[in-house]
C-alpha cells in the first residue's frame, strides 16, 4: 500500500482503475496499486489501468522509482508523467573499489503474450540516475634512506573519490592524492584509485511493447 496516492475505480465489472500519484514516492510499483483498488490480476480481470503521475511530484528509486510490476498479458497500462521520474545515484566506492551504477528511471515487467497495448506518455522529465563516484587512492610517502634508496611507510596519503555522475551518465574516477604523485609511487600504493560507475538506465522497457510518446526531457539510455 502506497501513501499519497489517489486510487479511483474498482468494484469489479468494467469499471477501469485510475490510479493518481500526487505526493512524491519511492518505488511506486503500478501492480501492487492497481492490487489495492481490488484487481486480481487474473485473466479474467482485463480491466485498463491508468496512472497519472501529477506536475511537481517526483519518484525516486535504486531498482525502479517507476515500476510496471508483472501485470498479467491482457490487462492494458496507460501511464502520463506529468512529474519527474528519477533513478537513484550509485553509491560512492571505498576501497579502492569502483562507484556503483546508477539506478534505473522506469523497468516494465508486465506479462508477454496476451492483448494488452501499453502506452506511455511523458510530459515531464525521465533521469537515470548518476553513477557513483569511483574511490580515491591510497599510498605512503616515500622515504629516502640516504643511500640513494627508498622505502615505503611514511604517511598515508589519500586521495579525492570521483564526483557522482550527472543523471544517466557516468561517475567520475577517483585520484591519488596530489602530493603523492612525485617521483615513483607505483611500489607505495596502497590500492588505486576506482572507476566511476555506469550512469543508470532512464528507461528498460524488457522486451515490453509499449506505445511511447515523449513530450518532455528524457535523461539517459532508453533499453527496448
Amino acid at each position: 500500500m502506497f501513501n499519497n496516492i489517489l486510487l479511483m475505480g474498482g468494484g469489479g465489472g468494467t469499471s477501469n482503475l485510475e490510479i493518481i500519484v500526487s505526493s512524491n514516492t519511492v518505488g511506486f510499483n503500478a501492480l501492487t496499486a492497481a492490487e489495492d483498488l481490488g484487481f486480481d490480476n487474473s485473466l479474467t480481470d482485463d480491466r485498463i489501468i491508468t496512472v497519472t503521475i501529477n506536475s511537481g511530484v517526483t519518484l525516486s528509486g535504486s531498482l525502479g522509482a517507476f515500476q510496471s510490476g508483472a501485470i498479467q498479458q491482457n490487462t492494458t497500462l496507460e501511464v502520463v508523467n506529468n512529474g519527474t521520474i528519477t533513478g537513484a545515484n550509485g553509491s560512492v566506492g571505498s576501497g579502492g573499489s569502483n562507484g556503483a551504477a546508477g539506478g534505473i528511471g522506469i523497468i516494465y515487467s508486465t506479462v508477454v503474450g496476451g492483448t494488452a497495448t501499453h502506452s506511455f506518455i511523458n510530459n515531464g522529465t525521465i533521469n537515470g540516475g548518476g553513477g557513483g563516484g569511483g574511490s580515491g587512492g591510497r599510498t605512503t610517502q616515500r622515504i629516502d634512506d640516504g643511500d640513494g634508496s627508498y622505502s615505503c611507510g611514511g604517511s598515508t596519503l589519500i586521495g579525492s573519490a570521483g564526483s557522482a555522475g550527472s543523471s544517466g551518465q557516468t561517475g567520475g574516477s577517483g585520484s591519488f592524492s596530489g602530493s603523492s604523485t612525485s617521483g615513483d609511487i607505483s611500489e607505495c600504493t596502497v590500492f588505486t584509485p576506482g572507476s566511476g560507475g555506469a550512469g543508470g538506465a532512464s528507461i528498460n522497457w524488457q522486451s515490453r511493447t509499449v506505445s511511447f510518446t515523449n513530450n518532455g526531457t528524457v535523461n539517459g539510455t532508453i533499453v527496448s
